[in-house]
């Protein structure tokens, strides 16, 4: 190991006992303030909840409807950045509170829609 500074490149030392760790951030997201509010959506018309997540390592994502996990009638997108929930041509049965579920290693953090 160097160190480096102003003053140039300091002579290398060895080091014993290094423990290299994986930088751990617990997860966080951003919710539009519109999406804070309820949400209001014609039958018909397909439901986007496009949500910015982050955390390190990357959150394992869940997204339930009431306590349910949403399987089926939901596309849902997770990317290292964002999370997407679509419910394509919804209609009254889509009404309701989903529940987005981040959680790494270093925490958890729980949000929702109406």
């Amino acid at each position: 190991v160097s160190a480096i500074n102003a003053e140039g490149t300091g002579e290398p030392a060895l080091v014993e006992n290094v423990e290299i760790k994986e930088l751990e951030e617990p997860p966080d997201f951003e919710l539009e303030a519109e999406l804070r509010r309820t949400l209001v959506v014609r039958a018909g018309v397909s439901i986007r909840i496009f949500v910015p997540i982050k955390g390190r390592p990357t959150p394992e994502v869940t997204w339930l409807k009431g306590d349910e996990p949403l399987k089926g009638r939901a596309n849902i997108e997770v990317t290292e950045s964002y999370t997407l929930l679509v419910v394509p041509e919804c209609n009254r049965h889509d009404a309701g509170k989903y529940t987005l579920n981040l959680e790494n290693a270093a925490g958890k953090r729980t949000g929702f829609v109406n």
